[in-house]
């Protein structure tokens, strides 16, 4: 009897270690993240439902067609994901019960929805710890989540020296830029239609990357335009195709979106900026080989 009972155990720690074995993991290279599903597969061109940490709660996610996870930018059938790659409606992460670790869907489910999580805190929780070329768990760094400590206290730093000169009318690109991306400030490039425009913003996104650039505002005003326009034809080609969009950067709630082809001319962005702190203005490629944006003139009005 004993001899059964054991060889029954040995089978199910058998079994058990199975299934832990082909856990899925989030893994990079140079190009971005991806989900090992545990079996040499991964999910692309589709939404998955993800538990990193395996404590029942997934996390949905949307991959490429080359299986790569979008991160901060809209997907192709619109809805945003946030710097962790995780779908957000209104600020909120949006969550699921699931009994695996990953469960690949066409559609998105809210069945349960939790709070507002930081930056730091989910990419603690997606553990992606491993490199596409190579499974040492060595290429993740650690220090990227004290380098978000330093950034708050830059943050808490810049909101004082700038508190001092909120006006009643402002433009906004006057101050000083708390984080970018293939951004740059205080230009001076030809527009696609021959103009000259300077002393704006410059979005430059590449193909995996997109561009952004964060002010601090700290809720002093209520309204915000801004006038953009295509670079020339060697920054925006005539197959090329970009998104534009401003969001509250705290709560990822998009502001204003706007999609932008060879043909847009001069458009004015207008956007509801009543208590928002932190406005980040984006540009996504989503076509075409260059995809560059410029604005100028961001009025900030109370």
């Amino acid at each position: 009897m004993r001899k059964e009972v054991l060889a029954v155990s040995t089978a199910i720690i058998a079994i058990v270690s199975g299934f832990m074995a082909v856990a899925g993991t989030w893994k990079s290279d140079a190009n971005g993240w991806w989900y090992d599903e545990g079996n040499g597969s991964f999910p692309k061109s589709t939404w998955s439902w993800i538990d990193g940490d395996n404590d029942g709660v997934s996390e949905c996610y949307y991959f490429d067609g080359n299986g790569y996870c979008l991160i901060n930018t809209f997907t192709p059938d619109n809805y945003f994901v946030n710097p962790s790659g995780a779908w957000v409606v209104n600020g909120v992460v949006q969550t699921k019960e699931s009994g695996n670790s990953a469960d690949t869907k066409s559609e998105k489910s809210t069945e349960v929805v939790t709070g507002k999580i930081t930056i730091g805190d989910s990419k603690k929780k997606k553990n992606k710890n491993s490199s596409k070329n190579n499974e040492d768990d060595s290429d993740y760094d650690d220090s990227k989540d004290e380098d978000e400590d330093s950034s708050s206290s830059s943050k808490e730093s810049s909101e004082k020296s700038n508190s001092s000169i909120f006006k009643n009318k402002l433009d906004m690109f006057t101050l000083s830029i708390e984080s970018s991306e293939n951004s740059q400030i205080n230009y001076n490039h030809d527009n696609l239609r021959g103009n000259d425009w300077y002393k704006g913003l410059w979005l430059n996104p590449y193909t995996h990357t997109d561009a952004y650039a964060e002010f601090y505002i700290g809720g002093n005003y209520k309204k915000l335009t801004i006038s953009a326009t295509p670079k020339t034809n060697v920054g925006f080609y005539d197959n090329s195709i970009a998104k534009v969009a401003v969001l509250d950067a705290e709560t990822y709630d998009v502001l204003y979106s706007n999609t932008v082809n060879h043909d847009t001319k001069l458009f004015t962005i207008t956007a509801d900026v009543t208590d928002v702190n932190y406005v980040r203005i984006v540009c996504e490629k989503k076509d075409g080989s260059e995809a560059h944006i410029l604005m100028k003139d961001a009025i900030l009005t109370k």
